[in-house]
C-alpha cells in the first residue's frame, strides 16, 4: 500500500500505509489532547498490536476491528496503587 498523512479537522492526525484509501498496514494515530496509537492497522481500524501512550504512560496491547482488547502484559492492568510495596486492592 501506500504511505501518507491525514489531519481531520478536529486535529487527529494518522501517518502510516493506506489501502484503498483506508488505514491499512502499519501506523499511527494522535490526538490533540496527547494520546496516541502506534501499531497495525486494517481496513481503517485498529487491529492487530500496538502502543496505547496516554497520560505520559505507554503500554503495548491487542485491538480488534478497532475495539481494544487485552494489554500484552497483564500486569499492567488493571493499574493499582501500591503501598509500603504491596499492591492496594479496592474490594468496594
Amino acid at each position: 500500500g501506500k504511505a501518507g498523512v491525514f489531519t481531520h479537522p478536529d486535529g487527529k492526525c494518522y501517518q502510516g500505509q493506506y489501502y484503498a484509501d483506508m488505514k491499512h498496514g502499519h501506523g499511527a494515530c494522535s490526538w490533540p489532547d496527547g494520546k496516541r496509537y502506534v501499531g497495525e492497522w486494517a481496513e481503517g481500524r485498529q487491529h492487530g498490536l500496538g502502543e496505547w501512550t496516554e497520560g505520559g504512560v505507554t503500554q503495548k496491547g491487542r485491538w480488534a476491528d478497532g475495539t481494544f482488547v487485552n494489554w500484552e502484559d497483564d500486569s499492567q492492568q488493571p493499574v493499582v496503587p501500591v503501598v509500603e510495596g504491596r499492591p492496594v486492592v479496592d474490594d468496594n
